[in-house]
């Protein structure tokens, strides 16, 4: 794999352009552990309980939470280095991808909280922009050179995971307490 990382890198080593860096950048930075972040997150989350309710917004932010925790968790146990020559900074270590995780939940999650209540051809035209969404941001950590190929590979693949266990212990919790019978 290591070989393929390496290749990816020298070729966008190859193709960087002061204009598609500056598209890149502001792509990535949607993503960053920061306080712009965080605003999204707590809009989104509003939105979310305002239109869909406090159990889907609750899953939201825990699933992106979950996601943080345990990605922080394997970057520190795993120690992968990042690539070098990025052409902006990345902190701490490379595998797996924050940003790419962080970004597929967030867009699985939007996906599953919204796409049922939309009809045929606005889910599809919406879960299409969550896909481009996700496939920009790990596309653009690759460019950037703050990760390797396979860590954003990882990323999303751990995003999706993490993605399906939530909404499977979410519908799990859900249909328990709906099948609860009280009896007095």
């Amino acid at each position: 794999m290591q070989s393929i990382d390496v290749a990816v890198q020298n070729y966008f080593s190859l193709i960087h352009s002061p204009g598609t860096t500056a598209f890149m950048y502001l792509f990535t930075i949607l993503f960053d552990f920061s306080l712009h972040f965080l605003v999204v997150i707590g809009c989104v989350t509003i939105l979310i309980y305002n239109l869909r309710g406090r159990h889907l917004a609750f899953l939201f932010v825990s699933s992106l939470v979950y996601c943080f925790v345990l990605v922080f968790l394997l970057k520190f146990f795993l120690e992968v280095g990042r690539p070098p020559q990025a052409l902006i900074d990345g902190i701490g270590y490379s595998f797996p991808s924050g940003h790419t995780a962080e970004a597929t939940v967030f867009f699985v999650m939007l996906i599953y909280i919204f796409g049922r209540k939309m009809k045929a051809f606005w889910r599809a035209v919406f879960n299409l922009l969550c896909i481009v969404s996700i496939t920009f941001v790990a596309f653009s950590r690759v460019y950037l050179g703050v990760h390797w190929a396979s860590d954003v590979v990882f990323g999303v693949i751990f995003g999706l995971f993490v993605s399906w266990f939530s909404i499977f212990i979410f519908n799990h919790l859900s249909f328990t307490k709906k099948s609860q019978v009280v009896i007095k």
